[in-house]
């Protein structure tokens, strides 16, 4: 629903984004829904809250649901959230409308984790990042690790 996401993202459709069937290829999905993670993380500014450069996020599960075919030209509305935080992982809630109006073509999940790359590990998440975005989201129960 809507309602659900204070964070959106729009992506236009390009005519390279179509497979041979006259549609936009699934993998695309996972692109647009890529560009709506990272719009949301800029617009938070996480990446301030790295304890070192060789810390930050990564990507660790994606699911996405085809609702609806897309073609060009269409311009999609990805609502991107964080519906639920543990100790070192994030889940992204993702659900991509045609612009204006209701109809979801696509939905789904991803599970990011707070890495420290040099050790190829997840580590926590930093308490400030934790706090803005529970401050930006309006819900502290999305924090399962600090109910």
């Amino acid at each position: 629903m809507r309602s659900d996401f204070k964070f959106w993202e729009e992506v236009v459709v390009r005519w390279g984004d179509m497979d041979a069937l006259g549609h936009v290829n699934n993998a695309k999905f996972f692109t647009y829904a890529e560009s709506g993670r990272l719009g949301y993380m800029a617009k938070l500014d996480l990446m301030r809250f790295r304890r070192h450069e060789y810390e930050g996020p990564g990507l660790v599960s994606a699911v996405l649901n085809f609702r609806k075919q897309v073609r060009f030209p269409d311009v999609l509305e990805l609502g991107v959230r964080v519906s639920e935080m543990r100790t070192r992982s994030f889940t992204f809630s993702i659900e991509m409308y045609r612009k204006g109006t209701e109809v979801v073509v696509a939905d789904g999940l991803s599970v990011g984790v707070w890495v420290d790359y040099r050790a190829e590990k997840a580590v926590s998440l930093p308490e400030a990042l934790r706090a803005v975005v529970i401050q930006f989201e309006g819900r502290a129960d999305i924090d399962r690790a600090n109910p």
